[in-house]
């Protein structure tokens, strides 16, 4: 049982990890650029009972003279929304992905998402040499 346990939490630890790498290498190369709020596109996000409208901000801005509109990354719920549409933001672009944007407040550090994941990874692992000790 404790085996079961440490390895579950390895792959839940790896997952986490593999979170952080990812967000660390899209921003990595990312620029900061001043854009301009242009609108939002919203969906119907739909759980088990709940009809949620989530929405995901869009930018335009301008590299090498051309004018780039772009997408946040992730939508979001309507209390997440910080931005009004022709409020100028800065965002980080990663020149790659022109077409994809975060706003420069959600910074360069490590996902959070991230480390939860790989605390709780360590967490099972921890549960797991426990329940190999107890045995």
């Amino acid at each position: 049982m404790g085996t079961g346990f440490i390895v579950f939490g390895l792959l839940i630890l790896a997952a986490g990890l593999f979170i952080c790498y990812t967000k660390r290498a899209q921003l990595k190369n990312a620029v900061t650029v001043s854009a301009v709020i242009t609108g939002y596109l919203e969906k119907k996000k739909r759980s088990r009972y709940v009809v949620e409208t989530v929405y995901c901000p869009v930018v335009q801005y301008e590299q090498d003279d051309k004018k780039v509109t772009a997408e946040h990354f992730e939508y979001m719920n309507r209390f997440a929304l910080t931005h009004n549409v022709g409020d100028t933001v800065l965002i980080y672009v990663d020149p790659r992905m022109k077409k994809k944007i975060w706003f420069i407040e959600e910074g360069k550090g490590s996902d959070l998402l991230g480390v939860a994941v790989a605390v709780c990874g360590a967490a099972i692992i921890l549960f797991g040499i426990i329940c190999l000790a107890i045995t």
